[in-house]
């Protein structure tokens, strides 16, 4: 081990390492050594190195005072490796000392090595096992880097040596509790209670924190009882009203006691009647819904509901969290409960288009009977009248009602939305459209048309369609201007969604000749044109709604966007620029500094159009590098939390961690670098050629002096930004990255999707296509068989169908497999071909060209999206039958209804494999999509 850190003489041995002696300094020396540790804390690095200089000079061997200068040199810019020489040198000179092995440690964990500066912590207690602040920083580190089973060891060890500070014994019940040890983490904090039970300087909140925290284990550990029993006996030190009347309401609802729920959660609407969570578990108290809305069970415990997606995370762990997470884990099991987040994650056909549902999805467990639709809009009438000005209590019914009874809530919820002027009246109805059976995409048409007709007749709303069941209208006075406007810009944004872009880009004209100087409509046009393809267009529209608000930070936001659709990435950034520019500071930095993932996400994509591939790598581990340092950024707040004592928010954040790397910003940033590395492989760039030898002498004179002039303009310019304080620039290009070995780049990201985002199939799509590059048939296996798990078992999934056949006609012929690989291969990837085992590589490529059979003829069967077109042609491809799949690319039907997206990688792979045939695709999606600029070109 020592060997390893380098800390052995290639003479020497470890014992005669070992008997150096440590010299004892003097007691001028000894108060001199505790100023280095005091400058070192109050960071004065170089007084702290002139003053181990003073000890060195007497005493050059002191390993002790070696090791503090190798400390504080570790603080100052370039000098890390001699930090580490002197550290290694020091230890060597006294192996037996806590302080050498702690500084050691210390070094690592600057570096972000921490299995490594456990390892020196752990040899420093060898040492000197009471030593408090070492035991501390093992703690911090153990729960960092989430070895649970020591980090509980560790905080038993504080809690038994320093039993007099309340924290410790915090810190050991939070560590039993992270271990799953619920018992235990009660117990302890009761005995923590019982002894600082005198102490005066415990705070009300921090009182109120151990208390709830105690109800918190209880309920995790399944004793829901005894959770509610204790709430009621510590109601009254508990500072958190609302948050204890969220889990009584919650326990109560686990118990099934509806009545005294029903009183919780109705308090909690009085609270805030536009909390969605909390008006459906209100509707969960009445028995009489249980039908389509039953109460969510205990999680864990009890069957599973499929309505347990519709309540928000903080009150189910199963509940649909903030966007950009991914969904929990049992939506991806084939369960009852899994059908409303899959169709979350499938696309949905909606009007001519298909569309993916990113929104809010309140969903019964089955259709409404019509007295139950009653029951329930007059339940939700008489809410709506305690609480009149809620919009939530307005909307939520439309989630439940259908035919005519949705079409009159509807109509009474639009009306004054239409005359008050609701910009984002589009997005409170558009989760709407994905209710199954609930014919809103002809619901909303009728009703804007009728609106639009009467408003242009009559000036008023008209009488209640019949769609909305009739009736008389509620007033004759005249409506306002804003009315049709707002009626105008509502329908464009409803025949956008729904595919009809003649019809939307009509309305927004009416509307915007009707009132050219609304910012808003120019925003509309322009996500209209986007959504059609006219990416110029819509930079237009954008720009000018832009120029009319240059004050307003979305407006700028989305110009920007705009202009990186169209690569003009100049513009793009000058713009940006307007909110994020500091005096002196250069551009790029500056957003990089602001961790702006949404930037280099569209810049790194705008590269890549270009062929800029070093800059596009670059952008992707721009964002990689944010979420690595939301990661480190947690590691001061270990102490902080257990400092301040919030204990439930300190669980509630290291759970959060946990799935930090599997936000969605991190997962497209890797999956973007993964594609481009894997791409790089595939194709290496063409190294540039010297061109000097074609070059006369007076051609390569001037040339020399080009050179240096430009070389010195550098320096110059690099000279001035230092001087005023501007940050460097590292590697702009990327030429670092382009250099470093794509799959080995690739495969480190792969391994952190694999960990923190094994829920997303891209993720083993991504491992497949990287391990099967490196030849590792057993990784390949092992990712094809995740795919097969997370696509509910559908061998033919075009996710899965091409992998699958690239697997057994291509990697596995190639290779050499010893006889235990091979064993463990036949016996695991039989369920890949609907197979239990295998007997050989053989069977294996026999099955796989039996499967590419099957495959084409299962996706082909009914095309819906471009993605089936592209994976048969892959299954064919895999197969070395390119003839066949050219035919299926030039014979293939597109539709308005497939998502453009899609065209565009259909496209895209037509015109890299068959350049034949890939302008009569092209115009077949060009047909589709007229004002698609990516098609006319």
């Amino acid at each position: 081990w020592l060997k390893r850190f380098g800390l052995l003489p290639p003479s020497s041995s470890q014992g005669g390492v070992g008997g150096t002696a440590m010299q004892n300094l003097g007691t001028k020396d000894q108060a001199t050594f505790r100023s280095i540790v005091r400058f070192y804390e109050t960071k004065q690095y170089k007084k702290g190195i002139k003053a181990a200089d003073t000890i060195l000079k007497k005493n050059p061997d002191h390993g002790e005072t070696l090791c503090m200068k190798g400390l504080a040199l570790s603080c100052l810019p370039d000098k890390k490796e001699e930090a580490y020489e002197l550290v290694k040198k020091g230890l060597t000179k006294d192996l037996k000392s806590h302080v050498c092995w702690h500084v050691l440690g210390l070094l690592h964990r600057q570096d972000r090595n921490y299995t490594d500066s456990m390892k020196c912590y752990t040899r420093a207690l060898a040492n000197d096992p009471t030593n408090l602040q070492i035991l501390r920083d093992l703690a911090v580190l153990q729960i960092h880097s989430r070895d649970l089973p020591g980090f509980a060891e560790t905080r038993r060890k504080l809690a038994v040596q320093k039993s007099n500070n309340r924290q410790n014994w915090m810190g050991y019940a939070i560590a039993e509790h992270m271990n799953k040890n619920y018992e235990m983490a009660k117990a302890i904090l009761e005995s923590a209670e019982q002894t600082f039970k005198d102490d005066t300087t415990i705070t009300a909140y921090e009182a109120s924190e151990v208390a709830m925290y105690k109800i918190m284990l209880l309920e995790e550990s399944g004793q829901l009882s005894q959770a509610l029993a204790l709430m009621n006996l510590e109601e009254k030190r508990i500072t958190d009203k609302f948050g204890l009347l969220e889990v009584k309401g919650r326990l109560l609802l686990y118990l099934r006691r509806f009545e005294e729920a029903r009183a919780v959660w109705k308090k909690l609407v009085g609270i805030n009647p536009e909390q969605h969570a909390h008006v459906l578990c209100l509707l969960a108290c009445e028995e009489r819904f249980h039908g389509f809305w039953p109460p969510p069970p205990p999680p864990g415990f009890g069957d599973r509901q499929a309505n347990e997606v519709s309540f928000h995370r903080s009150l189910h762990e199963n509940g649909c969290g903030v966007w950009g997470w991914l969904l929990p884990a049992h939506c991806y099991r084939g369960t009852e409960g899994a059908s409303v987040a899959a169709q979350r994650r499938d696309l949905v056909m909606i009007g001519q288009r298909r569309r993916k549902n990113r929104g809010d999805a309140y969903q019964p467990v089955r259709p409404l009977t019509e007295e139950e639709q009653d029951q329930l809009t007059e339940w939700f009438t008489d809410l709506t009248d305690d609480h009149p000005r809620s919009d939530t209590l307005r909307r939520l019914p439309l989630y439940f009602l259908s035919g005519t009874r949705l079409g009159r809530r509807l109509d009474q919820y639009l009306r004054p939305k239409l005359r008050k002027g609701v910009p984002a009246l589009f997005r409170l109805v558009k989760p709407l459209y994905f209710v199954p059976g609930s014919g809103m995409v002809e619901l909303m048409g009728a009703l804007l048309a009728h609106y639009e007709d009467q408003l242009v007749k009559t000036g008023t709303f008209g009488d209640v369609p019949k769609e909305a069941g009739g009736g008389p209208c509620t007033t004759e006075e005249k409506e306002k201007p804003i009315a049709v406007l707002f009626t105008w810009a509502l329908a464009a944004q409803h025949a956008d969604f729904v595919g009809e872009t003649d019809k939307a880009l009509e309305h927004i004209g009416k509307a915007m000749a009707h009132t050219p100087t609304m910012v808003e409509l120019h925003v509309f046009k322009g996500k209209i044109l986007k959504h059609a393809g006219a990416l110029q267009e819509s930079y237009d529209a954008f720009e000018a709604a832009r120029n009319m608000d240059l004050a307003d930070r979305y407006l700028n936001v989305s110009a920007c966007k705009a202009m990186l659709r169209c690569d003009k990435m100049d513009e793009a950034k000058t713009t940006a620029l307007a909110f994020s520019a500091e005096p002196d500071s250069p551009q790029r930095s500056n957003l990089h500094d602001m961790q702006c993932a949404w930037w280099e996400c569209y810049l790194g994509r705008s590269f890549k159009r270009q062929e800029k591939i070093g800059q596009c790598l670059r952008q992707s581990h721009h964002t990689v590098k944010h979420f690595q340092d939301f990661v480190e950024d947690q590691y001061d707040f270990h102490t902080y939390c257990l400092r301040k004592g919030t204990l439930r928010s300190y669980v509630q954040f290291l759970r959060v961690q946990d799935g930090i790397y599997s936000h969605k910003f991190f997962r497209r940033a890797a999956k973007d670098a993964i594609r481009t590395y894997v791409a790089l492989h595939d194709k290496p760039l063409e190294e540039d050629k010297p061109a000097e030898v074609e070059m006369t002498a007076a051609e390569k004179k001037k040339a020399k002096q080009q050179q240096r002039k430009a070389e010195q303009k550098k320096a110059a310019q690099e000279e001035k930004e230092k001087k005023d304080g501007k940050k460097k620039e590292e590697d702009p290009l990327g030429v670092e990255l382009l250099a470093k070995p794509p799959l080995e780049e690739a495969l480190k990201l792969v391994e952190i999707l694999m960990t923190h985002a094994a829920l997303d199939v891209h993720t083993y799509v991504l491992a497949y296509q990287v391990d099967s590059r490196r030849g590792k048939v057993l990784r390949c296996a092992r990712a094809l068989l995740r795919l097969l798990t997370l696509v509910q078992e559908d061998r033919f999934h075009p996710k899965l169908a091409p992998l699958v056949a690239s697997f057994a006609l291509s990697v596995v012929p190639k290779a050499e497999l010893s006889g235990s690989v091979q064993s463990v291969l036949l016996s695991a990837v039989g369920p890949l071909f609907g197979k239990e085992t295998l007997s050989g590589k053989d069977e294996i490529v026999s099955l796989g060209k039996q499967h590419v059979e099957e495959a084409v003829a299962a996706i082909t069967k009914t095309v819906t999206s471009p993605k089936q077109v592209i994976a048969a042609m892959q299954c064919l491809e895999a197969a070395e039958r390119t003839a066949e799949a050219q035919t299926l690319a030039d014979q293939c039907t597109v539709t308005p209804d497939m998502p453009l997206k899609d065209l565009e990688a259909l496209v895209a792979h037509v015109s890299a494999q068959y350049p034949s045939v890939a302008a009569g695709v092209k115009s077949k999606c060009a047909a589709a999509f007229p004002r698609a600029e990516v098609f006319s070109a």
